[in-house]
């Protein structure tokens, strides 16, 4: 949540390391190993493990360190949210959908979501299915229980006993995105910078971008975290971010595992490409304000 994460030191990257492949030596499953490692309270030095990630990135200086972070990277989307590809080509009372971590309604694949159908539908006589043959447990061989009798229907895991909820029928569809299909973000930037946002022009940002659905959110980010004196930065800009109907597989809502919950966060991915639609325009504002930003 700083603007500028303190830089890693070696020492950091060390220990930033060795956290990491303590962590990957668990028998837990990826997904579990992934969320542990991104919630994680632990710094290396004064930096945390998300500013320790990001300032690894933005060097970019090739190596193990590099090549272990950018890989570590992929792992986000494996606790947050599945592909969001609905089920495919399915009537929409025969969809199947789990509970995630995110607080959002994951579907099955087409396969597994016929099979929970069917076993649904014969639910007066066999209320409970227990079943290995699930498409995306087949590198794990896990012992799921679906439970059709309870209100709400429950998955469980009998190895880790996670228990997620289960539901049925296409009323349940989230495709990840946000209300609006609209995020935004508050920052401070050189006027140059700013400047240099032009129409049409499509970017990449080298690094991890936060952003909220609650335009309030990004406005307080502006107050709360004005620059320094002595800081280039000195305009003060709430961005939108626009989405398409199609959805966006860069971003994802931390709601649930955030430690400053309420921010309504939707984080996307290092690298992530943008395309600017409206310019900053100087002229309606000619002298922008923490309280008036440009927008």
């Amino acid at each position: 949540h700083a603007p500028n994460p303190p830089p890693i030191s070696k020492g950091d990257a060390i220990s930033l390391t060795g956290n990491l492949s303590n962590l990957a030596q668990s028998s837990d499953e990826p997904k579990t190993i992934a969320a542990r490692a991104w919630t994680a309270p632990f710094t290396m030095g004064k930096t945390t493990f998300y500013g320790a990630v990001q300032n690894v990135l933005r060097e970019d200086e090739a190596g193990p360190l590099l090549n272990l972070c950018v890989r570590y990277c992929r792992t986000l989307n494996l606790f947050v949210a599945a592909d969001r590809q609905r089920t495919a080509g399915a009537d929409a009372s025969t969809q199947w959908f789990f509970h995630s971590d995110a607080q959002r309604w994951v579907p099955f694949a087409a396969e597994d979501a016929q099979m929970l159908e069917t076993a649904y539908h014969q639910r007066d006589a066999r209320p409970v299915l227990q079943t290995k043959d699930l498409s995306f447990n087949r590198a794990f061989g896990t012992l799921y229980e679906f439970d059709f009798s309870k209100d709400p229907m429950t998955q469980k895991n009998l190895d880790t006993k996670k228990v997620r909820k289960l539901g049925r029928g296409g009323d349940l569809a989230d495709d990840g995105l946000p209300v609006g299909l609209r995020t935004y973000r508050g920052a401070w930037l050189p006027r140059v910078e700013v400047e240099w946002l032009r129409r049409s022009l499509e970017y990449r940002y080298p690094g991890y971008l936060p952003s909220s659905d609650d335009p309030a959110v990004a406005e307080r980010f502006i107050v709360d975290f004005p620059p320094a004196p002595s800081s280039p930065a000195d305009t003060p800009v709430k961005f939108t971010f626009h989405f398409g109907e199609q959805g966006c597989r860069h971003v994802n809502i931390l709601e649930a595992f955030t430690a400053f919950p309420g921010e309504k966060e939707w984080l996307f991915q290092n690298f992530s490409t943008f395309k600017v639609m409206k310019p900053a325009d100087f002229t309606a504002n000619p002298s922008p304000t923490a309280k008036q930003p440009i927008t």
